[in-house]
C-alpha cells in the first residue's frame, strides 16, 4: 500500500501450524530467519502479523527465547500483550521495526472474542498511515463522431435549412440557423451521451484491450475456483491473447504517433520522453541557487555564446558590418 507521499506500507501475514508434520520449531525459525533476511532489502514500513503458535508470554520457554532472539537480530518489536487463545497464551502477534525511520505507531490494540469456530481471538489495532487513493473516474459528455454514417449525414445536410439561402436575412440570423441546423443533425446521427473516463488510463487502451483484459480476469477467477487442467488451459490462452492484443495496440499507437510527427523534432522527442517515462514538465532550475544567481549565470552563458559566434565569423569579409564592440547585456 502506498501513502499520499509515496511511502510504502508492507503488510506480511504469517501462519505457523502446530499440527503439520513439517511444523517443528527449528525448521520454522530457520525459514522465518531467511524470510526476514529477504525483507531487509525491500523498502517501506513493515508490519508482520499472524498466528505463530509460539507462547511469547513465557520467557522461560527455550523456543520463545530463540524466537525473540531472531526478532531482536532484525530489529523487530512485538506489540500484543494480552491472551489471544481460548486456552491462554499470546500466540497471535503484530511485529514492526523498532528503528525510528521505519517505526509505525501501533495503537488501540483490542483482543476481541469472536463467535466463530476459531479457538483464536481477533486482534484489532490501528496505525496512522495516509494511504493513496486510486484515481477517480471523471464524468464527461460527448458524441461518437466516428460512428456517423457519412452518406446519411451528407444527405441530411443537403436537405437542411443550411441550403436555403433565402433565409439568410443577416449575418446573425445565418449564424443562428447554421448552429441550430448543425446541432439538430448531429443530435440525430451522434447524440450526446454520458460516459466516465479514467484520467490515468493510457491513451492507447481501446475497447479491444478492455475486452481482452476482462476475459483474462474472468478466466483467472474461474481457474482459481475450479483448479482443473481445462480451466488452467483456458486461463493461459486468455492470458497470452490479452498480452498480444495489448502489446500490438500499444506498438501501433506509438508507431502512428511517431510517423505523424516525422520531421518535427520537438514532438518526436516529446513522445520519446513519454515512452522513457521522463518527466520534462518539472522545474529543472537548480534548487540550491537563488533566482538572481541563476539569471546572472544564464546571462553570462548566452553572452559567451554570442562572443563565440562572432569569433568564428570571417572578420575580413564581414569587417564593414561587424560592430566595434558587443552591446552591454542586461
Amino acid at each position: 500500500m502506498k501513502s499520499s507521499s509515496n511511502d510504502l506500507l508492507r503488510l506480511c501475514c504469517v501462519y505457523r501450524s502446530c499440527t503439520a508434520k513439517m511444523s517443528n520449531i527449528s525448521d520454522f525459525l530457520r525459514d522465518f530467519d531467511d524470510y526476514l533476511d529477504s525483507l531487509t532489502h525491500l523498502p517501506g514500513k513493515l508490519i508482520i502479523a499472524g498466528d505463530f503458535n509460539i507462547h511469547v508470554e513465557d520467557p522461560s520457554n527455550p523456543d520463545t527465547r530463540k524466537f525473540m532472539h531472531v526478532l531482536s537480530n532484525y530489529g523487530l518489536i512485538q506489540h500484543v500483550s494480552s491472551e489471544t487463545h481460548i486456552g491462554g497464551g499470546i500466540l497471535d502477534l503484530v511485529l514492526t521495526r523498532s528503528n525510528v525511520c521505519d517505526m509505525l505507531n501501533i495503537k488501540d490494540i483490542h483482543i476481541v472474542k469472536t463467535m466463530t469456530a476459531s479457538d483464536h481471538y481477533f486482534i484489532d489495532f490501528s496505525i496512522a498511515f495516509p494511504y493513496k487513493k486510486g484515481s477517480q473516474k471523471v464524468d464527461m459528455v460527448g458524441r461518437k463522431i466516428c460512428d456517423i454514417n457519412i452518406d446519411d449525414f451528407k444527405e441530411d445536410l443537403l436537405s437542411s435549412g443550411l441550403n436555403k439561402t433565402d433565409q439568410f436575412h443577416s449575418c446573425n440570423s445565418a449564424a443562428e440557423l447554421y448552429n441550430k441546423e448543425l446541432r439538430r443533425i448531429l443530435d440525430k446521427h451522434a447524440p450526446l451521451m454520458s460516459f466516465s473516463i479514467n484520467p490515468d488510463q493510457s491513451k492507447w487502451v481501446n475497447t479491444e484491450c478492455q475486452i481482452a483484459r476482462r476475459k483474462r480476469r474472468k478466466a483467472e477467477r474461474d481457474h482459481n475456483r475450479l483448479q482443473t487442467a481445462d480451466s488452467k488451459s483456458v486461463y493461459k490462452k486468455a492470458y497470452k491473447h490479452a498480452e498480444a492484443v495489448i502489446n500490438s495496440t500499444r506498438h501501433s499507437y506509438y508507431d502512428n504517433r511517431l510517423k505523424s510527427c516525422e520531421g518535427n523534432k520537438k514532438d518526436t522527442f516529446k513522445i520519446v520522453n513519454q515512452l522513457m517515462d521522463r518527466d520534462i514538465s518539472k522545474d529543472m532550475r537548480p534548487n540550491n541557487k537563488s533566482a538572481e544567481v541563476v539569471c546572472e549565470e544564464m546571462k553570462e552563458f548566452f553572452k559567451q555564446k554570442v562572443e563565440n559566434i562572432y569569433s568564428d565569423i570571417n572578420i575580413d569579409s564581414m569587417e564593414d558590418d561587424m560592430p566595434e564592440s558587443l552591446p552591454h547585456l542586461r
